[in-house]
């Protein structure tokens, strides 16, 4: 259960980053007004994915000496 949580958490944080950008699109003062145009479709998905992809990729494991400088 508790690895469903952290997958619908991911999803929900990917989700809002959208919706944040949507929130944005809809804004009377966007480029189009109160309907969405393309390039913010561009930027929506875009968003989407990115926070997506931030959590797709795992941390590897911290270095064996302690050191987690680079």
């Amino acid at each position: 259960m508790g690895q469903y949580i952290k997958y619908a958490a991911k999803a929900c944080v990917a989700l809002g980053a959208a919706l944040a950008v949507v929130g944005t699109a809809v804004l009377p003062d966007s480029a189009g007004g109160a309907s969405v145009t393309v390039q913010e479709w561009v930027s929506i998905g875009t968003a989407l994915l990115a926070a997506l992809g931030v959590y797709a990729v795992p941390n590897g494991a911290p270095p064996a000496d302690g050191d987690h400088e680079l």
